[in-house]
């Protein structure tokens, strides 16, 4: 598998495997990905991959996830500070 990109990529992407997919996600099935993905912030996305290599013990996987957690939180703090610079007093959860 390509893990270029990972931080576009889901659990949903990485296995078939339904059981592995509801103990990383809490979802079901794979018909679920859109529902996932509507619902879940890209930072927790990149948790449930790690959580999922902990489960398959994939390491190399594991290492790619932490950067790209740190890349996509490292986003979203980003996207919270110029959304404060152009509305102050503006508040973002």
């Amino acid at each position: 598998m390509d893990y270029s990109d990972l931080k576009q990529k889901t659990v949903f992407d990485l296995t078939d495997n339904e059981d592995l997919i509801f103990k990383t996600t809490g979802r079901k099935t794979k018909e679920d990905k859109d529902d996932y993905i509507y619902l879940t912030h890209p930072v927790n996305r990149m948790r449930d991959i790690i959580r999922f290599c902990d489960l398959t013990g994939n390491k190399e996987l594991e290492k790619l996830a932490q950067k790209a957690l740190k890349i996509v939180t490292k986003e979203w703090h980003d996207s919270i500070e110029r959304q404060e610079r152009e509305n102050p007093g503006l508040i973002v959860d």
